[in-house]
């Protein structure tokens, strides 16, 4: 029986904690192959400083309502029955309920996520995000916005389910950084609760 007890990080003003067995070895490797092909993955492509250039990474939004992050418009999308599946399954850890998937899909180690909070409006006040880790393990790191604790990682790994709930948004940024080591493929899943 995977291990579903989860381990909290001490940091001030945040509520973060990981579930480092949501799903057991086998069950992960199965579904990062079935993610690969279920999800209609998209090279979405954002402008900074007058240039347009590509995200570093695949991803589409799966939700009932639209969502805009960094002026990136994504459409409303059904679930598929599998990220359904796999949404009750964060619930049922968490204890939270979500309406809408943000899925990535990590190539290799050059492709990332900046520094950001998961902050916009429709996320409402105190948003709980449930991020759900498949295929290789990559770092996660978190920073206070105000510079006055120290930034921590967790090496997020297969199977891993990561918890931000709380105030964390409000005084906490993350990222996936690029790395110089070599890293296979990883599909992140971030569920949560949107109101239009």
């Amino acid at each position: 029986m995977p291990n579903t007890n989860p381990i909290q990080y001490p940091a001030p003003q945040a509520d973060i904690f990981c579930f480092p067995q949501a799903y057991s070895a086998d069950e992960s490797a199965e579904i990062f192959e079935l993610l690969k092909t279920d999800l209609d993955w998209q090279q979405a492509h954002i402008t900074l400083h007058g240039r347009t250039v590509p995200i570093p990474r695949l991803q589409q939004w799966y939700g009932a309502s639209a969502y805009t992050y960094s002026r990136l418009h994504m459409p409303a999308r059904p679930m598929t029955p599998l990220l359904s599946r796999l949404k009750d399954r964060a619930e049922q850890l968490t204890g939270f309920t979500y309406n809408s998937a943000l899925c990535n899909l990590y190539r290799h180690e050059r492709d990332s996520v900046a520094w950001h909070a998961d902050d916009e409006a429709e996320l409402g006040t105190n948003p709980a995000i449930a991020s759900l880790s498949f295929g290789s393990d990559r770092i996660f790191q978190f920073k206070p916005k105000s510079g006055l604790t120290p930034p921590f990682n967790i090496n997020l790994q297969a199977g891993n389910l990561l918890l931000m709930k709380g105030e964390t948004q409000h005084y906490w940024l993350h990222q996936i950084p690029k790395t110089n080591k070599p890293t296979g493929e990883r599909i992140c899943l971030t569920f949560r609760m949107t109101y239009s």
